[in-house]
């Protein structure tokens, strides 16, 4: 369940957001899974990283957990409304699947797709990796118009 907070005054507001962005992020799984992704079409994605939401001063944060990835196998695509996390995780060269007794890690193509509570500015965007965990910080929009951009992770 998605957590989105708001001041008092705009109570009414925060059910309709969250019912909206619900919608979006339903219809856009939907759409992705009939039609697939026109620009990025792995043979399978294997499943979404989970992350974490949150606004922080004016920034929009997403944190997401992608343990065992390599910062030149991700991308993170920002647009106005909404952010595509994808890429691929390799398991370790000494991973061998016929000998393995537990495995809890997911690898494999994975794609994360969320829509924003909040408008942003994509060009001001910045992403790092750190220790398994992706972080995007995306300033809220101040009323400019912008477009979608592909964020260089540090």
């Amino acid at each position: 369940m998605k957590k989105i907070k708001r001041d008092n005054d705009s109570a009414i507001l925060l059910i309709m957001d969250t019912k909206i962005i619900e919608t979006l992020s339903g219809i856009s799984k939907i759409m992705n899974e009939m039609m697939g992704d026109l620009f990025w079409n792995p043979d399978i994605i294997e499943f979404e990283p989970d992350l974490e939401l949150f606004q922080s001063g004016g920034n929009l944060i997403i944190e997401v957990a992608l343990p065992g990835a390599e910062k030149q196998d991700v991308e993170v695509l920002v647009d106005v409304h909404r952010i595509t996390v994808r890429g691929v995780i390799h398991p370790s060269e000494d991973y061998n699947e016929a000998s393995v007794f537990i495995q809890e890690r997911d690898y494999g193509h994975f794609r994360r797709e969320e829509y924003l509570p909040y408008p942003v500015n994509p060009s001001l965007s910045l992403a790092t990796f750190s220790q398994g965990v992706l972080r995007i910080r995306m300033p809220i929009d101040k009323g400019e118009e912008y477009r979608g951009l592909r964020i260089e992770i540090e």
